[in-house]
């Protein structure tokens, strides 16, 4: 027998009878009988220890009429021999099938996949696979058109069942729909899928975190605000942490709804095919009545924004400027004005992209925004016209740093921070979203203050410039005219005409043309509007307090450079050194003699003869070895540290293991628990619980060190940089830290360095660049530093202390 393909108006035998998933069972007579289903995932071809290839496969049948929720219609499918290679040559995910001269198995795996208790396994001999294709399923109905005592071209359009979610079941797969609470915006994990995290309610109370994955990134669920309506069918129920949250299974899709009341009830989906009725439009409706009364609408403008305020802003970009390699400039408008005085970012005209006219006009209208750190990459793609929401913007005043200015003066400056707590993010509008629709009302019906005719204000700055800066030559009068052309479309002109503010411009370009700023080597990704300061100045401070400071690094510590990468405890605040080879290993030796284990119902065991020590076994057990690669976990015992090192080149993820007092443990928390080609994670022996390994590793995930971790019950420690730093301007000279913005400074992983020689040797020629060996105090660079200044509860003696932040080092190096 072997795989058909079905074309045109072929059919599949009239003498078989059809027999639902849901119907098998082990007792079940399959002669004469076909299951039918859709491809949903299918493994990579692998051949077996006697020579014979094998594949894996899921199908899952379409929910019929009188199928209920709660039963299962997946099931796992094995096919052997030349069928497997076939399998793998000729049936996609997403083809439908019809299997013939099957037999059922029971299922090894059903407890942890959920799926059918039996398993299809499929020999060339007996069995046969018809296939439609996906791109014939949508355009001819030949494997539904069998003479079967079903139907199917007449059966009824699916009917779904959904769940309130105060009544899901752990390990349940339902259909649900919610009110979105929480979410992030999506972000790729260390895997290849892209996440994305939210929490939902709806009329029960009960909250469900959700975790939804997929491989692309259009493909997740498009959430655009708080208050959104989503409906997921499919979603499975998992208990964690004494916590029941929800995560994508098989076949999951989703779809997405403006919630508030009186906009169009249109699904967001990027699947081309859904089925959506008058019963989830009234469902939807329902929701957004009951949402209205729970979550009112709060929407802030710029005209109703708060310092000291964290907001979600929806506005139109209409030019951007890069400051620096950590730092990007927004200018953005939303149709009102913000009634505070503003703060003003100077940028050269050449760095900014966008419509400086546009600009001119809207300049009572314009805020400008900082983004900073993991947004930046986001914010460099943009372009001016686009549609944003900017979630958890900060409104914070500050001072702009001019003498002219008391500290009165504050201004309201609009900052995106770095990471991704409480939403954090940027977020690209569709145009016809009902959020862009009110927008672009609110951008037509604002009328800006009619201003001075362009040539006009930039000739009477010219003037004004010349007037009284006529000493100014070269490439200073060329500098100020470019900051006049710039400031026609931001200052008043009341202001472009008083002396002050030209004073004030000068003072700053007398700053940037000092000797020592001519080629900066360092670059602030913060604070860029405070006024640099004297180290004699901060060291007679009053701490806490921040500083922008221009210094000479003298010396370093430590002076070999991978002693600065340490490993940290979040948890208890405990610094360690990276255990060595010799430690590791010994730890490795004492383990050699114990007990070594055989297969279990989780885990299939391989053993074999050390090469070095005669008689001496290694143990290498597989958990969950009919996975994907990605999902594959080694535990290995009885093996040397270097034997371990030998076994990572070609296994992804190893686990050291022993077995102690009649159950499997961890080797010892001082050796890594997680060992990953040459990354090696480790674990806190002050504050790890650590658990039975068997009973945790069973479920199915992707073995990432935190995941991995918290399922071991193990604290994972963090690989940081740790140095010190001697900085000196000719007025005093001081000891700063350089620790929790050190990835930052460097603009690389503390694990890079220790598994990656290249990014060493990049360390040392930024080390060797910043502080050149062997220079005299006079030839080494100026450089531009962050410090803060800090003390202790525990410093009884009340020393001050000092730690760099917000710095880092410049792109050219």
């Amino acid at each position: 027998m072997s795989v058909h393909i079905l074309t045109g108006d072929a059919q599949i035998p009239s003498t078989l009878q059809r027999i639902y998933i849901k119907d098998l069972s082990h007792d079940s007579q399959c002669t004469d009988k076909y299951v039918k289903g859709t491809v949903i995932m299918k493994h990579n071809l692998i051949a077996l220890t006697r020579g014979e290839d094998m594949l894996k496969a899921v199908i899952e049948e379409h929910a019929h009429q009188h199928t209920k929720l709660s039963e299962t219609t997946s099931i796992n499918v094995f096919s052997f021999g030349k069928l497997a290679k076939d399998f793998s040559d000729k049936i996609n995910q997403g083809d439908t099938i019809v299997i013939t001269g099957f037999r059922l198995g029971m299922s090894p795996t059903v407890n942890k996949d959920k799926r059918h208790l039996c398993q299809i396994e499929l020999e060339e001999r007996r069995a046969t696979i018809y296939v439609c294709p996906a791109t014939f399923c949508g355009q001819s109905s030949s494997v539904d058109s069998t003479r079967t005592s079903e139907h199917s071209a007449n059966n009824p359009k699916p009917k779904y069942t959904y769940v309130p979610l105060n009544e899901l079941k752990p390990g349940e797969v339902a259909n649900v729909y919610g009110i979105v609470t929480f979410f992030k915006q999506p972000f790729q994990t260390k895997g290849t899928d892209y996440c994305l995290v939210l929490t939902i309610t709806d009329e029960s109370g009960v909250k469900l975190g959700c975790s939804i994955f997929n491989e692309k990134l259009e493909t997740l669920p498009q959430i655009y605000k708080i208050g959104d309506i989503v409906r997921f069918h499919r979603i499975k129920s998992l208990l964690f942490n004494s916590k029941l949250s929800g995560m994508t299974s098989l076949g999951f899709s989703a779809l997405t709804f403006d919630g508030r009341v009186g906009t169009p009830v249109c699904p967001r989906t990027s699947s081309k095919t859904y089925h959506f009725g008058e019963e989830d439009r009234r469902i939807v409706e329902k929701l957004r009545q009951w949402a209205a009364t729970i979550y009112p609408n709060s929407e802030i403008s710029l005209a109703t924004v708060q310092p000291k305020s964290f907001f979600d802003l929806t506005c139109q970009l209409l030019a951007k400027a890069e400051i620096s390699r950590a730092c990007v400039l927004l200018k953005v408008w939303d149709g009102t004005k913000c009634p505070h005085r503003l703060l003003k970012i100077l940028v050269e005209p050449s760095a900014i992209e966008g419509n400086m006219a546009a600009i001119q006009d809207l300049q009572d209208l314009i805020v400008e925004i900082l983004v900073y750190d993991n947004h930046v990459e986001v914010a460099k793609k943009l372009k001016p016209g686009m549609y944003l929401r900017i979630y958890n913007l900060h409104a914070k005043l500050q001072a702009s740093g001019t003498k002219e200015q008391t500290s009165n003066e504050c201004h309201l400056g609009f900052h995106l921070h770095g990471g991704t707590s409480y939403g954090r993010g940027i977020k690209v509008l569709p145009e016809d979203s009902s959020d862009v629709q009110e927008l672009k009302k609110a951008l037509e019906s604002a009328n800006p203050e009619d201003t001075m005719d362009d040539l006009t204000l930039l000739n009477a700055c010219c003037a004004s410039v010349q007037k009284h800066t006529g000493r100014l030559i070269g490439f200073r009068e060329n500098w100020l005219r470019s900051v006049w052309v710039w400031l026609s479309g931001f200052v008043p002109v009341c202001l472009v005409m008083d002396w002050r503010l030209i004073q004030a411009i000068e003072n700053s370009l007398n700053a940037e043309l000092s000797p020592y700023q001519e080629d900066p080597l360092t670059v602030l990704t913060c604070h860029h509007t405070v006024k640099s300061d004297l180290l004699n100045n901060v060291k007679n401070s009053t701490p806490p307090q921040k500083f922008h400071i221009k210094a000479k690094l003298k010396s370093y510590q430590p002076d070999k450079l991978y002693q600065s990468v340490k490993l940290y405890c979040p948890k208890c605040k405990r610094l360690q050194e990276i255990p060595d080879d010799e430690t590791i290993g010994s730890l490795f030796q004492e383990a050699l003699n114990l007990p070594v284990l055989s297969s279990d119902s989780w885990y299939e065991t391989f053993l074999w003869e050390s090469s070095t020590d005669v008689g001496r076994k290694v143990a290498v057990h597989f958990v969950n070895v009919l996975g994907s690669e990605e999902h594959l976990l080694t535990l290995v015992q009885g093996a040397t540290l270097e034997e371990v090192c030998r076994l990572s080149t070609k296994f992804e993820s190893i686990i050291p293991i022993k077995f102690s007092e009649d159950q499997m443990t961890l080797l010892d928390l001082s050796a890594p628990f997680l060992i990953q080609g040459k990354k090696w994670s480790y674990g806190c022996k002050h504050c790890s619980c650590v658990k039975n390994i068997s009973l945790y590793l069973e479920q199915e995930m992707v073995w990432e060190p935190e995941n991995t971790a918290e399922v071991l019950g193990v604290e994972l420690l963090q690989y940081v940089f740790l140095m010190k730093f001697e900085l000196d301007d000719g007025t005093a000279s001081l000891d700063a830290i350089l620790w929790e913005d050190a990835e930052k400074f460097f603009q690389m992983l503390p694990v890079e360095v220790m598994v990656n020689r290249a990014m060493q040797e990049k360390m040392q020629m930024t080390m060797a660049t910043l502080c050149p060996p062997g220079k005299h105090f006079d030839e080494l660079p100026w450089l531009e530093f962050c410090i803060g200044t800090y003390t202790t509860d525990e410093n009884e003696d009340h020393n001050v202390y000092y730690q760099i932040f917000d710095t880092m080092v410049a792109e050219k190096l």
